[in-house]
């Protein structure tokens, strides 16, 4: 029996190896963003004192965000994902009652990336100071009671009342107009003669201001700027004149008299 014949292995070909190969660095994960708007607008803003923001955000490669109130951390968990990576999301968070002048709002967000921050600056305005009210004038200023008196200034609001002879005197009803005018009624239990007339605001801390005077009479005044009088007075007053000018005619006849005698 002839034995069998082995062959020789097949060759196997030779694969040439680069003195240098390429290096193969790390996966570099997407570096996170954030965008915070507060009605579109990234800031400065202005609002009235106690009014309420309410912020937009947006971020992409996150997993985590904080909000920071002038870099004061204010809440640790607007966002969180428990450190899955999103890679988009967005939001909304609220602040009420801003009363301090300047507050700048940061929103900082973490991903694989890294960490990214975007900010607003809330101004709060201003509030203006209110103004007392003043009297330029009345009219009319002479009236009697139960007279409708007109009294026109500045700085009138709802709250503008009129009270005479100082804080201690009387208080009136007063009917607001405009910031300009104002008007109340002399009351029926006013006193005959002159008064201060002022005005003021309820419930307000300012000081009496400027008064003008208030001439409450019996009859009302006539327009040439005289007082009338009564029946009685104005018929005694009339005789007495008329007996003063008799008299007077009198006296200038005698005069007369005599002249014409030493003509002669």
């Amino acid at each position: 029996m002839t034995a069998p014949t082995l062959l020789p292995p097949p060759s196997i070909p030779q694969i040439p190896i680069p003195n240098n190969p390429p290096a193969i660095g790390p996966v570099t994960a997407p570096a996170p963003t954030v965008n915070l708007t507060y009605n579109g607008s990234h800031g400065p803003i202005t609002i009235t004192s106690g009014s309420s923001v309410n912020f937009n955000w947006s971020a992409t490669n996150i997993y985590s965000c904080q909000i920071f109130r002038d870099g004061v951390l204010y809440n640790n968990s607007v966002y969180n994902s428990n450190g899955i990576n999103m890679p988009s999301y967005s939001g909304t968070f609220f602040f009420g009652n801003v009363t301090a002048p300047t507050t700048t709002y940061t929103m900082t967000c973490a991903g694989p990336g890294g960490s990214a921050s975007s900010s607003i600056t809330v101004n709060v305005a201003a509030t203006p100071q209110a103004q007392a009210p003043t009297i330029s004038f009345i009219s009319p200023s002479s009236a009697t009671v139960g007279t409708t008196v007109f009294v026109y200034g500045s700085n009138f609001n709802q709250f503008t009342f009129v009270f005479l002879d100082g804080v201690a005197g009387q208080s009136l009803a007063t009917t607001y107009v405009s910031p300009t005018t104002i008007k109340f009624v002399i009351p029926s239990n006013t006193s005959i003669g002159t008064h201060n007339l002022f005005v003021n605001e309820k419930g307000s801390s300012f000081p009496t201001g400027n008064s003008v005077i208030l001439n409450v009479v019996t009859t009302p005044q006539p327009p040439g700027g005289g007082t009338e009088l009564e029946d009685d007075q104005s018929t005694t007053k009339i005789l007495r004149i008329e007996s003063a000018v008799n008299g007077l005619a009198s006296v200038l006849q005698a005069l007369q008299n005599i002249l014409n005698a030493l003509g002669q």
